[in-house]
């Protein structure tokens, strides 16, 4: 029998990289849909996470200290809500520190002028990103004029 939920660990970070429990329905061998977590404002600018509620991901199981093993959301299925992208796009800056090609390799281009943009304006950013922005803001100007964005 499958479980109505299980504990997926997803990697969240709010100033400190960490690995989270939240509930995960099952939605097929290995992969889950991530249930909203009561603890974590997930409007908070400062909170960041790979996968969001909402959001259906496969899973791998890892080994912890001490010997006990979970389950850690590892590969995105299906995308829960624009909220979660725009998480999404600022950890993967911030946790990966991609080339600007292998992000829109990775997310939509538009998506991903349209959140540097928003985040570049933000007053709550991670110094690391702020870095990452000003480093890429030439190649992004030069894509949004590429793309017709202003």
């Amino acid at each position: 029998m499958i479980p109505s939920s299980s504990q997926i660990y997803v990697r969240f970070v709010d100033g400190t990289d960490v690995m989270i429990p939240v509930n995960g329905r099952p939605v097929s061998e290995n992969v889950y849909e991530l249930m909203p977590h009561d603890e974590f404002d997930y409007h908070d600018e400062v909170i960041l996470f790979q996968y969001g509620a909402g959001d259906i991901v496969e899973v791998v199981t890892i080994q912890f200290e001490g010997g006990h093993q979970g389950l850690l959301a590892d590969r995105l299925v299906g995308c829960g809500n624009a909220r979660n992208t725009y998480k999404r796009i600022l950890y993967c800056i911030l946790h990966d520190n991609p080339e600007l090609n292998e992000l829109v390799s990775t997310f939509d281009k538009k998506e991903v002028l349209r959140i540097c943009e928003a985040a570049s304006e933000s007053h709550v950013v991670y110094p690391a990103i702020q870095d990452w922005l000003n480093t890429h803001r030439q190649a992004l100007k030069e894509m949004r004029q590429q793309n017709g964005a202003t």
